[in-house]
């Protein structure tokens, strides 16, 4: 079994998930559209992005409780493959999965606005698309790393105190910029927005090693 191999058995064992998972989010998507009537973008594409932020979650959770509770892990073990495939076969296949429930919420929204003769605005187009998606991967990285570390039924309850805070961070930026002097550092951030994307895929990188090693000490693997 090789590392393509591994991505393809989880795909083809979440397809049918990822399809009605999908179809919810995008039946959810289509009523918050109708009820704003297209008048506040902002809050459409938060609400959309709020919607595939627990699709990320529910990715996660499927992909792993499955062969915790069948033990194929340990049988992967027995198989001509390395610790190393098995996260990275994991961590491609979220990928995979996460782009493609994104990607298409993403195009059904810009598919609405331009029915309504909207079109792409300067605030959602391809840049600020793929700094969606890539931070979705980030979530869903994260999501994976808890769920490869702990069990998936103990790791299903970590994200929320995590999300809480972090959502209490983001509600509460600009007191924490003044308090911490951090206007530099978000005014870089601001004019260099490649650094943001480079402190995204850092962090990416900060999961999958995290991950490797916490499963390589992980007893249910040796």
């Amino acid at each position: 079994m090789t590392l393509k191999h591994l991505v393809i058995k989880d795909l083809l064992l979440q397809w049918k998930f990822l399809i009605g998972l999908i179809v919810m989010e995008v039946a959810a998507v289509g009523v918050f559209q109708l009820q704003l009537a297209l008048d506040l973008p902002s809050l459409g594409f938060l609400l959309l992005n709020g919607m595939a932020l627990v699709g990320d979650f529910l990715i996660c959770y499927r992909t792993m409780v499955a062969e915790e509770k069948n033990r194929a892990f340990l049988f992967l073990r027995t198989l001509p493959v390395s610790i190393f495939e098995i996260v990275l076969g994991k961590f491609f296949a979220n990928f995979v999965l996460v782009a493609a429930n994104t990607g298409v919420l993403l195009l059904f929204y810009q598919g609405v606005h331009f029915a309504h003769g909207r079109g792409f605005t300067a605030s959602f187009g391809f840049a600020a698309f793929a700094l969606a998606l890539l931070v979705h991967w980030v979530t869903n990285a994260f999501f994976l790393s808890i769920a490869l570390i702990f069990d998936s039924e103990r790791a299903v309850w970590i994200p929320f105190p995590v999300v809480f805070v972090v959502m209490s961070v983001l509600l509460n930026l600009g007191r924490i910029e003044v308090a911490l002097h951090l206007e530099p550092l978000v005014e870089a951030l601001g004019r260099y927005q490649f650094l943001g994307l480079l402190l995204l895929a850092a962090t990416l990188v900060a999961f999958f090693c995290l991950s490797f090693y916490a499963v390589s000490r992980k007893r249910v693997f040796g």
